[in-house]
């Protein structure tokens, strides 16, 4: 390995490791940052180290955390028979408090959401706790997908440089 095939493993993999924490803490766009750096360095190194095949390995996890994703979220909504408007309420929430970027703002923002959304569909207060914290199992829940997936994409860029160096 030369000077400029280890800058760029180094690079990217930095770049991975800061998607992982994207994950975790909302500072970055977190799996998609990794498919990047993935995709970058295959394509710093014309395919070599990283195939065609591993590529597509990634882009169909990635595509797979974005819809597992929303459909935690939709299951954390439906489970008590929200409404749409709590539904429609509980992912502009979400939207909105990534867009702080702090954890806190990320976890309130779909409660609020989803409070503002069924205190205008008529909801009773009861239901609201009920929607709020199956809300928050399906965020945890889409969390926990998104960060495996997130650990297989870097484990895989691991192995395929020590693999093949």
């Amino acid at each position: 390995m030369d000077f400029s095939q280890a800058f760029f493993a180094t690079a990217c993999g930095v770049i991975m490791v800061i998607g992982l924490l994207g994950i975790i803490f909302p500072f970055f766009p977190g799996i998609i940052l990794m498919w990047v750096a993935f995709s970058l360095y295959a394509g710093v190194t014309q395919f070599e180290v990283i195939g065609l095949d591993h590529i597509l390995i990634i882009s169909l996890l990635t595509f797979a955390a974005f819809v597992l994703e929303y459909v935690s979220r939709y299951w954390g909504a439906h489970k008590y028979n929200a409404s749409k408007w709590g539904f429609v309420g509980a992912i502009l929430g979400g939207i909105i408090g990534s867009m702080f970027g702090w954890l806190p703002a990320l976890l309130i923002g779909p409660f609020i959401g989803a409070v503002i959304g069924e205190v205008y569909s008529g909801r009773d207060e009861a239901f609201k706790i009920k929607f709020k914290s199956y809300t928050l199992i399906g965020f945890v829940g889409g969390t926990i997908v998104k960060l495996t997936i997130g650990i297989t994409i870097l484990g895989l860029f691991i192995y395929r440089l020590i693999e093949y160096y």
